[in-house]
Formats: C-alpha cells, structure tokens, sequence
C-alpha cells in the first residue's frame, strides 16, 4: 500500500468523503445483491 500525499486539508477531507461513498455504494450493492440472489432478509 502506498501512502496518499495530498496537498491541503480540503483535499484530504474531499478524499475522504469520496472514499465513503465508494464504500457505502460497494456495502448496498452488496446487501442488495444477497437479498436478491441469496434470500437474506436482513443484514446487519
């Protein structure tokens, strides 16, 4: 793993909320998908 150089704090805060929001569209797609294709009613 590489570390990130970034040049200010606006743009470590800009990273930071579109590496969430990476994660949290990954984390419902999956939830999604489970529900669909493996029946799962509920994911905590």
């Amino acid at each position: 793993m590489c570390p990130i150089i970034v040049d200010d704090e606006g743009e470590f805060r800009d990273l930071v909320k579109e590496t969430l929001e990476q994660i949290t569209h990954r984390i419902s797609f999956a939830k999604k998908w489970c529900q669909k294709f493996l029946g799962f009613q509920k994911l905590s």
